[in-house]
């Protein structure tokens, strides 16, 4: 019988200075003091081979590609030995944020500088000034570090489609409705964008996931239960439904906010669903 209340990672985890320092200058023994305690505590046995690749690393490539793997390890390390039942990517080491990590990998976004969102809490908001499409994989590299490197089973937690469009500036999106309501513009230029993103964005990525063993994934999407209107709700589940189609894996979703109504709201309108690949 499954456990009746099953513990596991829900997404990121606090980056450790010798990661944060090192993605944009060289390391030294004195920075890795710290990682070494960890190492220890961690269990991660080659961690002394490791450190000595940073500290040689020349180039910048080099070097970051090695310090995201190694904080990927201590992340999941963490986790696993506090007894999760399930274990995401190691508490997200490889991302920025959840909306600009995304971002960055968009064709037709242009990120124009840092807003708040909410408490002490800000991101760099983007605005589309054309048609978007993918640019390059946005979470499979850290998918697979995490694959070859994690003892248990794996969840990969990706931001969704509703939420990155509603933290964005619709621009090229919002033109060419003048016979419409100002209103029915917004609403329609929102579906526009949030089907493009489904299209042209996640459905890839899912697919790069998938392809690469991805069983289980989990779409984050706070924004949706700030905006309850029965409009955007209804936006949201087509979107869901359009995110999950066809592909053969588990998905499920992660509304954190606001706490006192998210899920409460959410659950009015739609439900949680699996999706058999049509091969």
């Amino acid at each position: 019988m499954s456990k009746l209340y099953p513990v596991q990672e829900i997404g990121s985890l606090a980056k450790p200075r010798w990661r944060t320092k090192g993605l944009t200058q060289p390391l030294s023994s004195k920075d890795l003091v710290e990682a070494e305690e960890w190492a220890q505590r961690l269990g991660i046995p080659d961690f002394q081979d490791r450190s000595k690749q940073l500290l040689a690393a020349q180039g910048l490539n080099d070097r970051v590609r090695e310090l995201l793997e190694l904080s990927t390890i201590y992340g999941l390390r963490l986790f696993e030995q506090t007894g999760l039942d399930n274990v995401g990517v190691g508490g997200e080491q490889q991302r920025v944020e959840m909306y600009e990590h995304v971002i960055r990998g968009v064709e037709g976004m242009r990120v124009l500088g840092h807003v708040q969102s909410f408490d002490f809490k800000y991101f760099n908001k983007a605005v589309a000034e054309s048609k978007i499409h993918r640019k390059h994989p946005i979470y499979l590299q850290e998918f697979l570090d995490v694959k070859k490197n994690a003892k248990g089973q794996l969840k990969v937690p990706i931001t969704g489609p509703y939420t990155l469009v509603d933290w964005s500036f619709s621009g090229h999106y919002s033109g060419g409705r003048t016979s419409l309501s100002l209103k029915k513009q917004k609403q329609e230029a929102k579906r526009e964008f949030l089907l493009d993103f489904v299209q042209q964005v996640i459905r890839p990525e899912i697919r790069d996931l998938v392809d690469a063993g991805a069983e289980w994934i989990q779409i984050d999407e706070p924004a949706i239960t700030t905006h309850p209107e029965p409009a955007d709700m209804d936006l949201f589940v087509e979107g869901w439904n359009e995110t999950v189609r066809g592909f053969n894996c588990k998905f499920s979703d992660h509304t954190c906010y606001p706490s006192q109504i998210g899920y409460k709201v959410l659950a009015q309108y739609c439900q949680q669903r699996q999706y058999k690949s049509r091969g």
